[in-house]
């Protein structure tokens, strides 16, 4: 599919519902996860926090942790090292 027919299908669907009228938010372009976990409950979401991490400061979501649970569940302890592995399909590098 051309990108911007992709990018035309993602508008399209996350414009179906009026935002202000949703009782849940959630990531729609990628859904690692399922579409189950990678709803929730719009006032978790909102209203967003500053977090700072290694220096800087990023926007995230007040719900956190309740995000972060339903896709990781116990998302403060590390996995065992043998599903220590990336999720991910692609190589990112910093510069």
């Amino acid at each position: 599919m051309p990108t911007y027919k992709l990018i035309n299908f993602i508008n399209k669907n996350a414009s179906k519902y009026p935002y202000e009228e949703c009782k849940f938010i959630g990531a729609i372009v990628d859904c690692a996860h399922g579409a189950a976990c990678e709803k929730m409950v719009k006032s978790e979401f909102e209203p967003r926090i500053q977090f700072e991490f290694e220096g800087e400061k990023f926007w995230g979501p007040k719900g956190y942790k309740e995000y972060l649970t339903s896709l990781y569940g116990n998302y403060n302890e590390l996995p065992p090292v043998d599903k220590q592995v990336t999720h991910h399909d692609f190589e990112a590098y910093w510069k």
